[in-house]
């Protein structure tokens, strides 16, 4: 299977939809993702990483999306991937980019960028309450569009009584 950055989402999550299966020689394994690892979207905007749960096969990355394969007793991967899909390291991101058509971050440039590394402890409680607040946006997101569809409903059939009285009532 091959990973493409197209189905890494802006947010850096990597989308449901099935990887695409290619017959391909078999790669090294450096070349093979592994679960915690993650994929760099290293062009086009935003410039997120993903982390890589189960796969249900060998699976490549391909260019442009960079592996990372984080040290795991320094740094938990969804936690490396919070600190570099963060708008501060975005920033840094923006002050460094290359191209003019298609914004591009090179390897060197992210092997420079500076992400505080508590201990793993508070690491996991940052990825905790980042997880909480996506749910919470997620869930507000949907209440209100609920809200509007029965709002939309209420008036729909509000606008059909109306006419329908005043039909009964035309000479």
């Amino acid at each position: 299977m091959a990973l493409q950055v197209g189905d890494i989402d802006d947010d850096g999550t990597i989308r449901d939809t099935a990887i695409p299966r290619y017959d391909l020689p078999e790669p090294s394994v450096r070349h093979l993702l592994q679960s915690g690892d993650l994929v760099f979207r290293s062009r086009g905007m935003p410039n997120v990483a993903a982390v890589i749960g189960h796969l249900a096969g060998p699976t490549i990355a391909v260019l442009p999306l960079i592996i990372l394969r984080p040290d795991r007793t320094r740094v938990l991967p969804d936690y490396l991937a919070w600190a570099i899909n963060h708008p501060d390291t975005q920033r840094q991101f923006d002050a460094q980019a290359q191209g003019t058509g298609t914004r591009m971050i090179s390897k060197a440039v992210l092997e420079t960028i500076d992400i505080p590394l508590p201990d793993l402890a508070t690491q996991a409680r940052i990825v905790a309450v980042d997880k909480l607040a996506r749910q919470e946006t997620r869930l507000l997101h949907d209440l209100a569009d609920r809200r509007r569809r029965v709002t939309d409903l209420l008036l729909a059939a509000r606008a059909q009584a109306a006419g329908a009285l005043a039909q009964d009532h035309a000479p």
